[in-house]
């Protein structure tokens, strides 16, 4: 719950400290990009490998964080189509459980190279910056 929590918090001050919804994603992909600065993943993201030995109560918490972090980020993304910020060619919901997969599986792939912060920027670089640029007509 306090992970959660904490989350909830920083989310927040990103809706707080940046004004456009690029600068907000932005700010969140941060998120992913900082821990691995301190040596650290997602611990939701690493409970879940463990998900079928997990007891119920750390199952429904681990599906809560998901389930309110993919909520946000698809605000995020419905903000940024409603500012023509990019362009929205899937549905917000589907486009966060993307983003999500791909901050979860770039700090994975990123902690195994010499220079976690390189590679968690090669892998996720592409793909934001696609979205960041690509601008409805």
């Amino acid at each position: 719950k306090r992970y959660q929590k904490n989350l909830a918090r920083k989310c927040f001050e990103i809706e707080q400290q940046e004004t456009t919804p690029q600068a907000q994603l932005r700010e969140f992909v941060n998120l992913y990009r900082d821990g691995l600065q301190d040596n650290k993943i997602c611990l939701c993201g690493m409970l879940t490998a463990d998900l079928s030995v997990l007891n119920s109560e750390i199952k429904a918490e681990i599906r809560s964080f998901f389930s309110v972090t993919e909520s946000w980020v698809a605000r995020l993304l419905h903000r940024g189509c409603e500012t023509e910020d990019w362009q929205c060619s899937k549905s917000v919901e589907v486009e966060a459980k993307m983003l999500l997969s791909m901050l979860q599986g770039a700090q994975l792939l990123a902690r195994v190279a010499e220079d976690s912060s390189a590679a968690f920027d090669q892998i996720t670089g592409a793909c934001l910056e696609e979205k960041l640029s690509a601008v409805s007509d």
